[in-house]
């Protein structure tokens, strides 16, 4: 996996292909914060740089060092609809770009293919708010209040991060 900045202060997520142990061909990988987060409220954008047709994403929140933070922490997803549907048939809101995955689904789909997306994200103790441009379409009162690593993931797509 390679993550690089360009010019212009973009940073690019490459994907990669790989066959997991558990038989997903699908592997991504995670750029980690340097320090723990509790509390906080993050703002980015993101994009994938193929419309999103072979991959997805997600940001880590809380996550630990150890394990994959989708479910050792919580993972917020991004996915195009269109990719997510045709590699898991029956896929579900809660696998969609604004659900915390497997958590809590997104109550509805804000995500614009191949443009920029915008995440608004504020966790208050056990209270996480999730935003896709402007709407908000998750969250829970009841998530686990602790410490842990931010992250992003750029899984079988490259993926554009500002």
């Amino acid at each position: 996996m390679v993550w690089e900045v360009d010019a212009e202060g973009v940073l690019h997520g490459t994907g990669r292909y790989a066959t997991g142990t558990t038989g997903d061909k699908w592997i991504g990988t995670w750029l980690l914060s340097e320090r723990e987060y509790s509390d906080f409220i993050l703002e980015l954008e993101f994009k994938f740089e193929n419309g999103g047709k072979t991959g997805n994403g997600g940001v880590a929140l809380r996550a630990p060092l150890s394990g994959d933070p989708a479910y050792a922490g919580l993972e917020l997803q991004i996915t195009d609809p269109h990719f997510e549907n045709s590699y898991f048939p029956g896929a579900t809101n809660e696998q969609l770009t604004g659900a915390l995955y497997f958590v809590s689904a997104a109550r509805e789909l804000a995500y614009l293919p191949g443009e920029w997306n915008h995440y608004r994200i504020v966790a208050n103790n056990g209270s996480i708010r999730l935003s896709v441009n402007g709407k908000e379409v998750s969250g829970g009162d009841k998530c686990n209040w602790r410490k842990g690593y931010l992250g992003l993931e750029s899984e079988g797509s490259p993926t554009e991060w500002k």
